[in-house]
């Protein structure tokens, strides 16, 4: 259908391929999927039934039981959520992992791409909230407002979209790359900024309103290590230095002091960082 989009056929394949992704959007949400059965008459249909994030990796054949077990660990060690580790670890990429969680979760995962967008809708939108939470509305369908994220709404934002956009938000997942990339077209740093009253920034000057990445978990990590084992060093430094020459204590006076004051440093160094 891509393909007949610049021909002659350019009408139909628009309005044909808008058809698909309707359908699209009924057939792969889970809770849409079981009323239009109901709707057709189907009582016998099934108990729809999710599976995990991890079994759908295994059975969709994205990662093998190993690579799980890698990601699972590098999750535990970092802090990050499990789809972020997979794509850290690149062991598989963003775009796959994006539609395996949106199985996972019941929504539909959207192709930001054959999306559809309307400037009615886009400007409803403020851009502070659009870029603090990568948000990007798509379209109007049976009085709700697809709205395309990374990932599941909070409370808070489902409320406040709902508020915003005049009808109920339903979340449809995108690639979180293609999603940044949408984001910054349709709403600038410069549009948050004016919203926040704030005066555009020169060239050359970091941005006061900045969504893009954050720091790496894995670096963050490494950094916090070593900020704890050299306060951790220090301390015992000093400790022995003035046990020693100024306090005239013994060795193992100086060294189970240092040994247990470093302890404590080392770990308000932690909480620190």
């Amino acid at each position: 259908m891509r393909k007949q989009l610049q021909g002659k056929a350019a009408p139909f394949a628009h309005k044909l391929l808008g058809e698909l992704t309707k359908s699209m959007l009924c057939l792969t949400d889970a809770a849409r999927k079981e009323e239009y059965d109901r709707s057709l008459g189907r009582t016998d249909s099934r108990e729809r039934r999710l599976y995990k994030f991890d079994d759908l990796l295994i059975a969709r054949k994205v990662l093998t039981s190993e690579q799980l077990v890698k990601a699972q660990k590098f999750s535990h060690v970092t802090g990050v959520e499990l789809h972020d580790a997979i794509v850290q670890q690149k062991l598989a990429t963003a775009e796959v992992v994006t539609q395996i969680r949106a199985e996972s979760l019941g929504v539909p995962y959207v192709d930001l791409a054959d999306a559809e967008f309307t400037a009615e809708t886009i400007a409803k939108l403020p851009a502070v909230l659009a870029r603090q939470h990568s948000l990007l509305p798509l379209a109007g369908v049976n009085g709700q407002v697809i709205v395309a994220a990374a990932g599941p709404f909070s409370t808070a934002v489902e409320d406040e979209l709902r508020l915003r956009l005049g009808a109920p938000a339903r979340l449809v997942l995108a690639s979180p790359v293609k999603l940044h990339e949408a984001v910054n077209k349709f709403y600038t740093r410069e549009a948050a900024a004016t919203e926040l009253g704030v005066a555009p920034q020169q060239s050359g000057q970091s941005a006061q309103v900045d969504t893009g990445p954050q720091i790496d978990p894995v670096e963050r990590a490494k950094k916090r290590q070593q900020m704890t084992m050299v306060s951790g060093m220090l301390t015992f430094a000093v400790i022995a230095l003035v046990g020693s020459n100024v306090l005239n204590w013994d060795l193992l006076t100086v060294y189970g002091g240092g040994a247990v004051l470093a302890g404590i440093a080392a770990g308000i160094a932690w909480k620190m960082n």
